[in-house]
């Protein structure tokens, strides 16, 4: 069986890494993306259950 697939998306390298890191140790296959052109970019090309964005000072999922 094929892992979920999760885009994340943050401006801060540091962020992306550490939640890369997190959600693979769950099982996850992680996509990033440092900007909305590269996020969308990813989204054409990849097929993702969810996406995890920067919302203020947390993470919303959509």
């Amino acid at each position: 069986m094929d892992s979920a697939t999760l885009l994340c998306i943050d401006d801060r390298p540091q962020m992306l890494e550490l939640r890369k890191a997190t959600l693979e140790s769950q099982g996850f296959c992680v996509k990033l993306a440092s900007s909305g052109y590269t996020a969308i970019k990813t989204l054409e090309e990849t097929s993702v259950v969810a996406v995890l964005l920067e919302y203020k000072q947390g993470w919303m999922i959509t």
